[in-house]
């Protein structure tokens, strides 16, 4: 069970929105659990005095360290100590995770102008923030920082996998969220959403949270950026990809595992669509196997990705070939690239003169050829002048 524990002045202010909802019922199936210390019950003198002038003069009163000592003292437990303060490390997404997986954390609430900094760096209490601004009290953020925490605990929610396409996961914002009714104010549903096509569905969502991320949170794109880069390259070592458009025929070699055993499973055919950019690179491999259309979404940055060799350049003029899917026979076949026939490597293309020149030369070394076999044959080649 997940123990919070909050020092403040104001005792009152809790549960608040914690006692409602779904923190309500995580209380009650015993999941977290809610102890307020009231830090006026430690005051020394009859007057239950907490605080007092700062020295070096200045506006306001500053929590006493003797007075607050005690309080945490008397209460202390194995769980780390955050004090709630606008100088603190900016609470985050990341610091929920953290928190969530800890078994307790203490939330100490500053009033006034704060506290005593000796207490601080006594007791080795960090200090942490919900923003870029200022508030009476440390008890309103007390409740952010909970409430970001024990949502995450196990149990919590009903879909535990609501938690892993939020908002800040992976640095990205959250994609567009649709309801019923489908038509409202002359505004449709994006028409993806209700084509039962899971694949298309997660990669209109990616492409919705970057565009929304790059717009709205500049920092945060940057962050998704550097980590796709820098993870895009853990995952490329070692591998052999070449480098292939839609259109081509591909050998896809996948790594199969079969208990304690490993094999190369390989799936040839014409890559029909490419989607994405970055980390999360996928595309679209079509074959007909016994008559039937095949196809096969590999993602680029997969682990069981072991290879992709380019068997042959085709010649098209669209991203995506999903016509294909209509067409078989001779309809179904893509021209190939002349510069793939005359033997030059698609990796390092040629000069366009060499190409040229290159074609010049074998339209000449094929007349020659004619011109030897005619003269070797005189009597067919009358024959079939006659």
């Amino acid at each position: 069970m997940f123990s919070a524990n909050i020092f403040t002045l104001y005792p009152e202010f809790f549960p608040g929105a914690l006692g409602h909802g779904i923190y309500q019922r995580a209380s009650e199936k015993k999941i977290w659990e809610l102890n307020v210390r009231n830090i006026r019950d430690y005051a020394y003198d009859k007057h239950a005095t907490v605080d007092d002038k700062p020295f070096g003069g200045g506006s306001g009163m500053v929590l006493k360290a003797d007075v607050l000592n005690e309080c945490l003292e008397k209460n202390s437990n194995d769980y780390k100590t955050y004090y709630l303060s606008p100088r603190g490390k900016v609470f985050n997404q990341e610091l929920a995770n953290e928190f969530s997986k800890l078994k307790g954390i203490n939330l100490l609430c500053g009033h006034f102008e704060g506290v005593d900094q000796r207490v601080l760096d006594h007791r080795n209490i960090d200090e942490i923030s919900v923003g870029d601004y200022v508030l009476s009290g440390g008890e309103s953020a007390a409740v952010v920082v909970l409430d970001a925490v024990i949502r995450l605990l196990p149990g919590v929610l009903g879909n535990e996998n609501s938690t892993k396409e939020e908002s800040f996961n992976n640095h990205l914002l959250e994609y567009p969220q649709y309801t019923q009714p489908r038509k409202w104010r002359d505004l449709e549903v994006p028409e993806v959403l209700l084509s039962g096509n899971h694949g298309e569905i997660k990669d209109w969502r990616l492409n919705q949270s970057q565009s929304i991320t790059q717009r709205l949170r500049p920092d945060l794109w940057s962050k998704y950026s550097n980590n796709n880069k820098k993870h895009q390259e853990q995952i490329s070592t070692g591998k052999k990809i070449t480098e292939f458009f839609p259109g081509d025929t591909i050998k896809v070699n996948v790594r199969i595992v079969e208990g304690k055993r490993q094999r190369v499973q390989a799936f040839e055919g014409v890559c029909i669509a490419k989607k994405n950019g970055g980390i999360n690179s996928s595309f679209t491999v079509r074959k007909v196997s016994f008559g039937e259309g095949v196809e096969r979404v590999f993602q680029l940055y997969s682990p069981n990705l072991d290879s992709v060799e380019l068997i042959r350049s085709g010649k098209v003029r669209r991203a995506k070939l999903y016509y294909l899917r209509d067409r078989s026979g001779k309809s179904a076949r893509i021209n190939e690239k002349i510069k793939k026939k005359l033997g030059i490597d698609v990796a390092q293309e040629a000069p366009k003169e060499q190409i040229a020149n290159e074609a010049i030369n074998t339209e000449a070394e094929k007349e020659q050829t004619s011109a030897e076999a005619k003269s070797e044959n005189p009597k067919e080649t009358n024959l079939e002048k006659k």
